[in-house]
């Protein structure tokens, strides 16, 4: 059990670049916001990406160790929102 609290943030113009997974390629502005565990060294960095040229909002998240000792991540829950009725396309891409 975790529990993240709010640490810093900081914005980055474009979009980040992940090795391996898919990602957005281009982006107007990314917000990075850092949550830190109470109990343990992780670090969870959540990003945020709005693209410049549509209405849309890409979302993903980074678990880092931040100590020296090894760390065994069980689960990693995802997000999940609710969106007015309206006429949306969407897009999910499954990492790992």
């Amino acid at each position: 059990m975790s529990r993240l609290r709010y640490e810093s943030y900081r914005t980055e113009k474009g979009a980040p670049k992940f090795a391996g997974i898919p990602h957005v390629r281009t982006g107007g502005e990314t917000l990075i916001v850092t949550l830190k565990d109470d109990f343990s060294d992780i670090a969870v960095d959540l990003y945020y990406t709005v693209c410049a040229d549509s209405d849309v909002l890409v979302r993903s998240a980074v678990i880092r160790n931040t100590g020296k000792d090894p760390i065994l991540l069980k689960k990693a829950f995802s997000f999940r929102t609710q969106l007015p009725n309206g006429n949306y396309k969407m897009m999910r891409l499954a990492g790992t």
